[in-house]
């Protein structure tokens, strides 16, 4: 199964879901005006956001035959590019992602099958504009890997544990690194990219793997 988010004819965005024999389901949140698919699980559950006609982000849920839950994580802001956005959804149902507050200060959430929404920030994280944390997956075992942007615009990666347990890690030896984290698996192997600062100014990129 694929899930996916398409642009019509008039820049309207919307969800699809593919299934194996090539046939594809379109949808949208009621009163979305553009509607994010984010991540697929096992169960043909869907974790995404919407963005509504104030420009506010809520996330949602979408299971297997087609009912959508919207939700809201508690410190969210109700402003214009502020609110909520469902980053990625494990086999438990447990969905992880971000919010943005009325001071536009990100941070992270978890939110378990029975709607119960854990917020949470990484030690570190800067409190102004465009800073705080952002989680970008989360494995079958119901730990997170993100980064988080501290007070000086640098990128860090952390790891959440269920507990709620946070290790922070970073690209070792380099000059004005950012790392940032993009996935997880269930043995706690994470992927991601780093970049650092070149003599003459342009940033380098690459990958990385990282072990437990």
């Amino acid at each position: 199964m694929i899930a996916g988010t398409y642009v019509d004819s008039n820049f309207i965005v919307h969800g699809f879901v593919r299934n194996t024999e090539g046939r594809i389901k379109t949808f949208e949140v009621l009163g979305a005006a553009d509607t994010f698919v984010n991540d697929i699980n096992k169960s043909d559950e869907i974790a995404g956001a919407y963005v509504d006609a104030q420009f506010v982000q809520h996330g949602f849920l979408r299971t297997s035959d087609g009912t959508l839950t919207t939700f809201d994580a508690l410190g969210a802001g109700t402003g214009s590019g502020e609110g909520t956005w469902g980053r990625s959804i494990n086999q438990e149902g447990q969905i992880a992602g971000y919010y943005t507050d009325a001071e536009n200060v990100t941070h992270g959430f978890v939110r378990a099958l029975d709607g119960t929404i854990v917020e949470f920030d990484a030690p570190g994280a800067g409190t102004q504009l465009g800073q705080g944390t952002v989680p970008e997956d989360v494995n079958g075992k119901g730990e997170i890997a993100g980064y988080y942007i501290d007070e000086n615009g640098v990128w860090h990666g952390f790891l959440r544990w269920p507990d709620g347990t946070i290790r922070k890690f970073e690209f070792p030896g380099k000059r004005g690194v950012n790392t940032a984290p993009s996935c997880i698996n269930d043995g706690g192997q994470i992927a991601g990219y780093y970049e650092w600062e070149h003599q003459y100014d342009h940033p380098h990129t690459r990958g990385f793997l990282r072990i437990p």
